[in-house]
């Protein structure tokens, strides 16, 4: 490994081990994905190496990352995927879905807001750590399939008018 990257991993680790009770033993609940998280065009992140540099200085334990995205952290009601419709003079161009943002609407107060996925994910997956070998209702491969994956749409209109010599002229403003 360069030894630049290794200088800040070890800045990184040192930092979290030197925080807090020194008698007490850090773990690092690792989640255990067995899939390529990347999607076309992004850049790949060192997922490996970075579990590989963590269990040198802390014991990682791997959790099983199954639905953990897809639940909310809190209420364990599943997360719809936000996807915006681009509409120009009211004809829809394109559709695509906000990739790490998701939408959570609590159906018995009301709320609603947007969740970040990997944060969703890092407190389920912090979840699952404490009651192993239990898992939340929900996220055991066991528990029955879910119904799909709601869609929470953000409209975006574009009105494109045609400017012209005579119309312009018209819009002067003295």
């Amino acid at each position: 490994m360069y030894s630049g990257k290794k200088k800040a991993y070890d800045k990184f680790f040192h930092s979290i081990a030197s925080y807090g009770d020194p008698e007490k033993k850090v773990v690092i609940a690792y989640g255990d994905a067995g899939f390529a998280s990347t999607a076309k065009y992004e850049i790949a992140a060192p997922t490996t190496t970075l579990e590989k540099q963590c269990s040198k200085w802390f014991n990682v334990v791997k959790v099983d990352e199954f639905r953990t995205t897809q639940l909310h952290y809190e209420t364990g009601d599943m997360l719809a995927k936000v996807v915006e419709v681009t509409t120009v003079n009211t004809k829809q161009v394109n559709r695509r879905t906000i990739r790490g943002l998701l939408w959570y609407k609590d159906l018995t107060t009301k709320c609603c807001k947007f969740i970040d996925r990997d944060f969703n994910a890092a407190k389920n997956i912090l979840k699952c750590f404490r009651i192993f070998p239990k898992r939340p209702t929900g996220m055991s491969r066991r528990d029955k399939k879910q119904k799909d994956i709601p869609v929470h749409y953000i409209k975006k209109k574009i009105r494109v008018e045609v400017v012209t010599q005579s119309t312009l002229g018209s819009r002067v403003v003295n």
